[in-house]
């Protein structure tokens, strides 16, 4: 009887102890992937145009690319896809044909890449580099607003083109000089280009 009695009271004992419950996680990382070294480094000149070439990114954790294809806008536009690689706490991008002599070439990533326990985008990712001597460095800021409503028109392309291009031939696929997306309150800004006149066209 002192047996069953000492059972009993054992597993009363467990029962009390043992609550079911989630463990807390602590507060939620919001910070996004900070950028450790880029190379070909931010402004670089003269810098390989060979197929082939490479941008490597380090961060100050291990993150995850995601939608590239459609989330990466190179300027001028690459008429192949790049590829990418991650090793360890960097990403890779390998652009896969032979870059235009003395052009300064933008790659904004968008939120391609987050980092892996948040999915926090590093945010305003952009790398910039010349295979000439000189870097260009002005730029073309504007608003996107729908024509009936003044709505402010956010996340639209706006591709930006040589003035002297005829509107048939942009209408019929030419590539354009320059690509990027507007923000929440529907701005845009095209850096890193050459002194000139250009056509802006915003699509939906």
């Amino acid at each position: 009887m002192g047996r069953v009695v000492a059972l009993v009271l054992i597993s009363i004992l467990l029962n009390s102890c043992a609550q079911v419950g989630m463990p807390t996680g602590g507060v939620d990382d919001k910070t996004p992937p900070q950028v450790i070294s880029i190379v070909p480094e931010i402004g670089a000149t003269n810098v390989s145009s060979e197929s082939g070439g490479t941008i490597a990114i380090e961060f100050d954790e291990y993150v995850n690319v995601r939608q590239l294809s459609t989330q990466l806008l190179i300027s001028p536009p690459l008429s192949k896809p790049v590829d990418w690689d991650m090793k360890g706490k960097t990403v890779y991008i390998f652009w896969n044909e032979e870059l235009q002599e003395d052009k300064t070439y933008i790659f904004q990533f968008g939120d391609a890449i987050i980092d892996i326990n948040e999915s926090n985008a590093a945010s305003d990712l952009m790398v910039a580099f010349s295979t000439g001597n000189q870097l260009d460095t002005l730029s073309i800021s504007g608003i996107v607003e729908d024509v009936f409503t003044d709505e402010k028109q956010k996340e639209r392309r706006v591709f930006i083109y040589d003035w002297d291009l005829a509107v048939d031939s942009i209408a019929a696929g030419a590539l354009p000089l320059f690509v990027t997306t507007t923000n929440e309150k529907g701005e845009f800004t095209v850096n890193y280009i050459p002194e000139g006149v250009y056509r802006a066209i915003s699509i939906d």
